[in-house]
């Protein structure tokens, strides 16, 4: 059996570590449109004073996101950089409905 080395295991610890803050952080704040701090960033572009404590947890997720404003629309930038429009809470209920009869 060969065993892994310290720095990989230091890494793995560590983004396992990274794995659970991020889900506590989506259990916390589940959605961009509910995110106050991300949607200032977002439509700031980056020039408001966030609270040192969610700072970088605002970066991150303004990363991959963008913030239209002609049509006042966040988008999620994919990992191969495809833009999707996130439809805001309100609007899903109602698309899932509409979508729900074509099932």
């Amino acid at each position: 059996m060969i065993l892994p080395l310290l720095g990989d295991t230091v890494r793995l610890a560590q983004l396992v570590a990274n794995a659970v803050e991020q889900e506590t952080l989506r259990d916390k704040i589940p959605d961009v449109h509910e995110d106050e701090w991300c949607l200032k960033w977002l439509k700031t572009r980056g020039a408001v004073a966030m609270p040192e404590e969610d700072a970088h947890r605002i970066r991150r997720r303004a990363h991959r996101h963008r913030w239209d404003e002609a049509t006042d629309e966040i988008s999620m930038i994919t990992y191969g950089g495809k833009e999707l429009i996130v439809p805001k809470p309100s609007d899903r209920l109602e698309l899932s409905l509409s979508t729900s009869s074509y099932i």
